[in-house]
Formats: C-alpha cells, structure tokens, sequence
C-alpha cells in the first residue's frame, strides 16, 4: 500500500504550480502518490502537470470540466490508495519534510489525524508571517504531546483551524466523509465530522505547510459566496446532532452561528448585504421557537442575542446594521453608566 496520497486540486495556477509540485516529487518520503485534478484549468496549467508527469510516475491526472473545490477534492479522494492523505493546494508548497513527519507520528500512535502548523507568506514579497488561529497555541497547552480527542478538549475542538491542509488524515477514517459541494468554507464541515470520528488525534508542533497570501482567493474578496457560511453553520449543528454530541457544544454552535455570520454580513460588499441579510433573517425565523426557549440560548451574551433579535425583525440589512449599533452604543452606555456609579459608590464608602 502507498504510504501517502497527495490530493491536488489545480484551477489556472500556471504561475504556482511548478513551485508546488516540486514541493512535493522531493520529500523525503518517497512512497507516496500525487493525484492532480485539473478543474478545468483554461491556462497552461493541464500542460505543466503533463510535463511532470514525464519526470516522475507518481503524478496522476484527472482531468474534469470546473465543477470547483469540493467536488474536485471529492473526486481525487475517489482514487486515493495510500494509508494516508494529505491535501494540497496547487499555489501552496510543502516543507521538504513534511509526509515523512506526519507519517512516522501517524504510525508510530496509530492516528486518525496528525495536525501541524501552517506559515503563510506573501505571494509578492514572500515575506511569511504566522496567525494565531493557524499556529494552534491553545492547544498545545491543553494537550502537549498527547494523544487526544475530542473529548479531551471539549468546547476548544472549535477553536482548532478546520483547514485541511494542516492535517494527515487516516485515509480509513475520511473514506464516506464528503466536502459539501457548489459551497465556501467547506472545511468547516469535512474537519468536523473528522474530528468526531477520530479517536486518536497528535498535534506536531512545527511549521510544515506554506500558504500563499492572494489577494484574488475567493474567501479574501467578499462576495455573494459568503453568503455560503449561513448553510455551513447549519450543517456543523446537522453534523453535531447526527453524532450525537449536539448538548455538549450547542452554546458554542450558537455563538459561531451568530457571531461569526455577523462578521461575515459586516464583511461582504455592500452590493451583497441585502441578500446576505434575507437569508440570515429567514434562517433565524426558523429557528426561533427552538433557540429562544432554550436555556442555553437565554444564557449568550447581551450581543448576541441582539443580533439574533434585530435580524428577525428588521426589514432590511440597513435597518439590521442600525438596530444592532444602536444597541450596542446602548448598552456600552449603561455598562459606562454603572461602572461609573459603581466606582462613585467605592470612593464615598
């Protein structure tokens, strides 16, 4: 059996693609594939994968019409044939030794899922810098150099970065897990249902995966795609509910079905936010009978729960941004308010 099965989806990257492919015919793991899906490439890119192929036969190609990242990712799974697979993206690189790593820790615990870091760097400077959500300190300290699970870690398990590209996933363990096609942020989903498969999960705490920072990727340019992350929310609860584990992290699903998609409707175009707005009042309509007779729900935060209440009876999303801010000043008000009593009560008695 292949050790590892690389997943690289490519979609017009003729710019990228060398640097990346080299990142992986090199590792110092040798017993490994490289499925490239080429996702209707309109650029020279089909050429570029054809050309290596001539120079290692471990590249094989799926050639498909565009049909986008999930169903692309679901089709090089479709093939895969190593113990492991790691997913690459076709304008990201590998460090060197990277699958020998994640391999050995993977074998040498019996994992389900090894984590690393990933770096990003600057596709024009090259400059890297690191994020916090991707660097995993919190967990770390929770867990060390332990095996764990879910269980382990409880609530944090949502503050772990979904992306897939910091993971080596058992191949057994992913076999009937799919990406939810035609949608963004993807990798909510797919991790999650991981994660509450997986019974034994490692955290390597190195820099093994490089990120390119663009300014043209999808989930950086604001548009009516963000719209997606309502539908991925309610499919994280449908995920949580379906294993089993929907009491133990309802508050958390909560607050990323609320905070998170008001970060997402502040940060969509202007021309988006209407339609970002009808859909995320619709969708909390729905769920108003079931949230705000639950305990749990009573016990979120002021904010969020004004932003639950204003999106559903608002008109439009200018009346919703309104109603919120003018909340939020509100309560900033009095919470200035009775701090100042408060400390004006201290200094008399």
């Amino acid at each position: 059996m292949v050790k590892v099965s690389v997943v690289i989806p490519v979609y017009n990257v003729e710019r990228y693609l060398e640097e990346c492919l080299d990142s992986v015919i090199n590792q110092t793991l040798e017993d490994i594939e490289i499925i490239c899906i080429n996702d209707g490439s309109t650029d020279n890119s089909l050429e570029i994968l054809e050309d290596y192929v001539k120079k290692d036969n471990r590249i094989r190609i799926i050639d498909q019409e565009n049909l986008g990242i999930s169903t692309t990712r679901n089709n090089g799974l479709k093939v895969c044939r190593g113990k492991y697979v790691c997913f690459l993206d076709s304008d990201d690189y590998l460090e060197l030794n990277t699958l020998r790593e994640t391999y050995d820790i993977s074998e040498k615990y019996s994992l389900d899922m090894c984590f690393f870091k990933l770096i990003n760097f600057d596709e024009n400077t090259k400059e890297q810098s690191t994020e916090e959500y991707f660097d995993m300190g919190f967990l770390k300290e929770l867990v060390g150099d332990n095996v764990f699970n879910h269980h382990d870690i409880g609530e944090n398990l949502y503050r772990i970065s979904v992306t897939v590209h910091s993971k080596l996933f058992n191949r057994d363990l992913i076999s009937d897990i799919k990406f939810p096609e035609g949608l963004i942020f993807e990798d909510n989903a797919f991790f999650t249902e991981a994660m509450f498969k997986s019974e034994r999960v490692f955290f390597l705490d190195k820099y093994l995966y490089n990120r390119r920072l663009r300014a043209d990727s999808i989930t950086h340019t604001n548009n009516e795609a963000f719209i997606d992350w309502i539908e991925i929310y309610n499919l994280l609860i449908k995920i949580t509910k379906d294993n089993g584990f929907y009491d133990d992290y309802k508050k958390v699903l909560y607050y990323k079905a609320i905070s998170n998609s008001y970060v997402k409707f502040s940060e969509i175009e202007e021309k988006h936010k209407d339609a970002f707005f009808q859909k995320l009042k619709e969708d909390y309509i729905q769920k108003q009978a079931e949230w705000k007779n639950d305990d749990v729900f009573k016990d979120l935060s002021k904010d969020l729960i004004l932003i639950f209440d204003a999106a559903i009876i608002s008109k439009n999303h200018m009346e919703f941004e309104y109603r919120v801010n003018m909340r939020r000043l509100q309560l900033s008000k009095k919470e200035n308010f009775l701090l100042s009593i408060k400390n004006l009560t201290n200094n008399i008695f």
